[in-house]
């Protein structure tokens, strides 16, 4: 139980970093972590400066980005969770606000994020972390 609550901390702690525009703090990534962005177009970075990428790819779409993490869910695997997130922002070209609530499944392992994939769909997310339907144990 003393993973999953540090495995937790360490995602309250980069959604608060993440709240406040800060998306530099590349101890909390593995070596070899997977920072999958999904949709239509999908896109798969790897590493830390894998993940760097993919956030500058992801973020220069918007102006005004915030995300906040909502609720940390963990699932039935050890080092799985779900965060559901709130995002606003203005879309960088059309200007346009964006209101939205999205969902990323998270595994950490030692202490370190080794994959992460951002979903628009909350129910794809709890889905793909096997958590159909409305999970039991929120955090």
């Amino acid at each position: 139980m003393a993973d999953r609550e540090r495995d937790l901390q360490l995602l309250r702690d980069a959604y608060a970093d993440w709240g406040r525009g800060d998306f530099s703090r590349p101890s909390m990534w593995d070596p070899k972590v997977e920072f999958v962005v999904a949709g239509v177009e999908s896109r798969t970075y790897t590493g830390p400066e894998g993940v760097r990428e993919g956030w500058f790819d992801f973020l220069s779409a918007w102006k005004d980005f915030r995300v906040e993490g909502v609720e940390f869910i963990p699932a039935a695997r050890e080092d799985l969770y779900v965060v559901l997130c709130h995002l606003s922002g203005r879309g960088q070209e059309s200007d346009l606000p964006v209101d939205a609530e999205t969902a990323n499944t998270v595994v950490v392992r030692n202490g370190k994020i080794v994959r992460f994939e951002l979903f628009w769909d909350r129910q794809e997310a709890l889905e793909a972390a096997g958590l159909a339907g409305d999970p039991p144990t929120r955090r």
